[in-house]
């Protein structure tokens, strides 16, 4: 769908949208559909990662897709139209520094910016970082303002419960810290940012994403990437589990806190991802893990491409309660794969296959 048919049913920007865990899997995938459908002139991407050279990798490649331009090649400069890909940010000898700081890229005019973030968010430093460059901007300049809590960690899925001890506390502290205490934060961080006094506050009525807008003319949103861990136990993955059920219940806090945000969990599917691949390596129970083999050696695995389209239908029809918790395989549209015996067994009821991004 092209940007224009998109902004017949998504509210008009420009928009500032933040992506966690932005350089690969979902995250990045989410980031194209953006670039391509949504974002128009004025808009700007906030992307976080650990490191800053992936993200600037993907600012580059979606600006030269946007524009109908080759994709960058690793260690080049990028170019829209022919003119060289604009970039401002820290600077050293050898160039734009790859595990520290921010970048802001941009091509000539500025229709679309990518502010790039490297940021650890298991730590309050990261977040800090992140903090910081958002209010390097002028939120009077945006109308819209998308949240997306994106990064994660599997964390240990290696252990019952029984097996767990105290040398696993420091471990443990992180996986909660990136999966609970992080997005919390950040929504908190963002919407402080973006809102006045008057807004803070809110009427008690729930604005809709795409219809009234209100007095101020803005609306924010915030999604969690959710799985179906946080509905659905699955033995050896006490943390995940738990911090997933966590992580959504904090969020449909938020919905009952700030009844003029609009506030959605998120379940992508059991997708094709660098942690799908690593559950099914490291995963003790063995039931468990033979079903993860059997989901990625059949093809049954989601391709995250399909799953943020998925997204961005959600969020266009805007026809889901705010807080509410909606799965991959129940947004209406085309998808590859997902019949009917591939959804059944994906929540569980023929012994499913658990998300992670």
């Amino acid at each position: 769908m092209s940007e224009t048919e998109s902004a017949a049913s998504l509210p008009r920007g420009p928009w500032l949208c933040i992506l966690t865990g932005a350089s690969r899997g979902f995250g990045a995938a989410f980031a194209a559909v953006l670039s391509a459908e949504i974002l128009g002139p004025g808009s700007l991407l906030l992307l976080s990662a650990r490191s800053l050279g992936p993200l600037r990798l993907l600012a580059h490649r979606l600006l030269a897709q946007r524009h109908g331009g080759p994709p960058r090649e690793p260690g080049g400069q990028g170019c829209v139209g022919g003119e060289p890909l604009e970039e401002r940010g820290p600077q050293d000898e050898k160039g734009p520094q790859e595990e520290k700081g921010s970048l802001l890229v941009s091509c000539p005019g500025g229709c679309l910016r990518f502010l790039c973030v490297a940021a650890n968010l298991e730590c309050p430093e990261g977040l800090q970082a992140v903090e910081a460059t958002l209010r390097t901007q002028d939120p009077g300049q945006y109308r819209r303002l998308l949240v997306l809590n994106n990064a994660g960690s599997l964390g240990d899925v290696s252990r019952r419960v029984r097996d767990v001890t105290t040398a696993e506390w420091a471990p443990l502290c992180r996986h909660l810290q990136l999966n609970v205490a992080a997005p919390l934060l950040l929504a908190g961080a963002a919407l402080r940012w973006f809102q006045g006094p008057e807004e803070s506050e809110g009427t008690g009525d729930t604005n809709t994403w795409t219809g009234d807008e209100g007095p101020s003319g803005r609306v924010a949103m915030v999604v969690n990437v959710s799985s179906l861990c946080a509905l659905t136990p699955y033995p050896s993955w006490a943390p995940y589990c738990s911090s997933r059920a966590a992580r959504d219940m904090l969020h449909v806090v938020l919905a009952t806190e700030e009844p003029h945000v609009r506030v959605l969990n998120y379940a992508p599917g059991p997708m094709d991802t660098d942690m799908q691949a690593e559950a099914c390596v490291r995963t003790g129970d063995a039931g468990l893990r033979g079903r993860l083999e059997k989901s990625r050696a059949g093809g049954a695995l989601v391709d995250p491409r399909d799953s943020a389209h998925a997204l961005l239908r959600l969020l266009r029809a805007d026809s889901f309660r705010s807080g509410a918790h909606v799965d991959y395989y129940d947004v209406p549209g085309p998808r590859r794969g997902g019949d009917g015996a591939e959804t059944a067994a994906h929540r569980g009821r023929d012994g499913g296959t658990p998300q992670g991004q």
